[in-house]
């Protein structure tokens, strides 16, 4: 499944009331993984994530790690990484 965390620093994302729980969250993906890149990339070695996100149905366009149906998480407001 496709999940996106918005960049805190984005002039869309700061405006929003939800701003804290992207910062959280990206600071969280540079935490468990270092900087996020901008293209897919698998875990490795493949790790348990929880997600918490707003559902979004992307149209589909050739994405690689899309759903079935399309559903991403636009944006994520938390996501907590296992061992």
């Amino acid at each position: 499944m496709i999940v996106e965390v918005p960049d805190g620093t984005c002039r869309f994302a700061c405006s929003s009331p939800s701003q804290p729980d992207f910062s959280a969250a990206r600071q969280a993906v540079v935490n468990a993984l270092g900087q996020p890149s901008k293209h897919y990339r698998k875990l490795n070695p493949t790790r348990k994530v929880t997600v918490v996100g707003v559902g979004f149905f992307d149209f589909l366009h050739g994405q690689t790690g899309v759903a079935p149906n399309g559903i991403e998480l636009h944006p994520v407001l938390s996501i907590a990484f296992g061992p």
